[in-house]
């Protein structure tokens, strides 16, 4: 390679990430808390994909550059711009990346402070080889005087950062805003197996979800809800005992919702429904048996009260489940009625004579860019009738 054509490359390279590393530090980043927590996962994805495509030629360029001059002119000025090229990369490898892998499953406001922060090592090596490159190519070489000076310069950048404001997640303000409910909702939905994709959820994301359900309202001195959380082994199990429910039962009750017909019929259903074992709901992490117990209390209650109670909790669910946008997929199925509702399920469900099971809730994951097809619209979606 030619040496006047390495230098050119290697300063213009160095010159057009020195400007994009101030913007991000001094914009794009700190722009980040504006975001939204249900937002910002499936946002720094999308931002991971986007920028690799523009930062990676440009510092893969630089990197090979500096190397090259390093061996080819070396001096000191070379072997400290090549010290400062390894300082971003480590930088990068070590910090900021596992950094964005974190802050890609949700938004920490501690995880971003840290992000900011410690971006401040990059946007100081790239300003001192920015200010070397420069005075280089004034000067033509750089005395040792020259050096100590931009190093200095340098660190007095990094020192100074130790102040710059990180900016915070803003509070919303009471009154006419929506506040920071409203987005939740407007988040929450239920993902349709279709949308499933082959990636655990933990189980503390579920225990999170049923810390969720345990602020529902409910009447009496004990909530009515139980839930029976599944794991892969017990899902499956539950599956087999609708198959075996339906095995005895279907020329009474029929299968499924309900529906009748020949044995050839049932037996097509069966195969159809046992392979959604491991296909359909192949993918679920767990299943979380969503039942109501009768008098839970000291108080006997309306069936209706305490199952809309158990309904609250379900939607505390599914709420809590918006505020994790890197890809948490929920569903309430309501199961195969009759095979649901029978004593069979009852016994493989601990449940007592009266409680009954109100169906199950899915937990799974997603692509945290799943489009949302849904729209709402007060003329559609909202029948109010003020009256003075």
């Amino acid at each position: 390679m030619d040496l006047t054509v390495a230098c050119i490359v290697h300063d213009v390279c160095c010159t057009l990430l020195t400007g994009l590393i101030w913007t991000i530090q001094v914009v794009h980043y700190p722009l980040f808390a504006e975001v939204g927590t249900a937002q910002f996962a499936a946002y720094e994805q999308a931002h991971q994909e986007s920028i690799v495509w523009l930062v990676m030629p440009l510092m893969l360029a630089e990197l090979a550059t500096a190397i090259w001059l390093a061996l080819a002119d070396p001096s000191a000025t070379r072997a400290v711009g090549l010290a400062l090229v390894l300082t971003i990369w480590c930088s990068t490898a070590l910090v900021q990346v596992p950094l964005h892998t974190k802050l890609s499953k949700a938004f920490e406001p501690a995880g971003h402070a840290r992000l900011v922060r410690t971006n401040w090592v990059r946007t100081w090596a790239w300003s001192v080889r920015c200010a070397l490159i420069t005075l280089h190519g004034a000067w033509g070489t750089l005395t040792a005087a020259s050096l100590t000076a931009c190093v200095l310069g340098g660190a007095t950048l990094l020192v100074f950062s130790a102040w710059w404001p990180v900016p915070r997640t803003p509070a919303r303000k009471a009154g006419g805003s929506e506040g920071t409910l409203l987005p939740c909702i407007r988040a929450r939905r239920s993902v349709l197996p279709s949308a499933y994709v082959q990636r655990p959820v933990g189980p503390a994301t579920v225990d999170l979800l049923l810390e969720a359900a345990m602020w529902a309202p409910f009447h009496g001195s004990r909530p009515p809800w139980r839930f029976v959380v599944l794991g892969r082994s017990a899902l499956a199990e539950m599956q087999h005992v609708t198959l075996d429910y339906y095995d005895a039962h279907w020329r009474e009750h029929g299968w499924g919702s309900g529906t009748r017909g020949t044995e050839a019929q049932y037996n097509r259903w069966r195969s159809m429904t046992e392979g959604e074992i491991t296909g359909r709901w192949g993918p679920v992490s767990f299943m979380v048996a969503i039942c109501v117990r009768r008098q839970a209390g000291s108080k006997r209650l309306p069936l209706w009260e305490e199952a809309a109670a158990t309904a609250c909790a379900v939607q505390n669910m599914h709420l809590q489940a918006s505020a994790f946008p890197g890809g948490l997929a929920c569903y309430w199925s309501s199961w195969h009625d009759a095979a649901r509702d029978s004593d069979e399920m009852r016994t493989f469900l601990g449940l007592e004579r009266e409680d009954c099971c109100l169906g199950f809730f899915m937990v799974a994951a997603c692509d945290p860019l799943l489009k949302d097809s849904r729209t709402r619209s007060r003329e559609t979606h909202l029948d109010v009738e003020w009256r003075s």
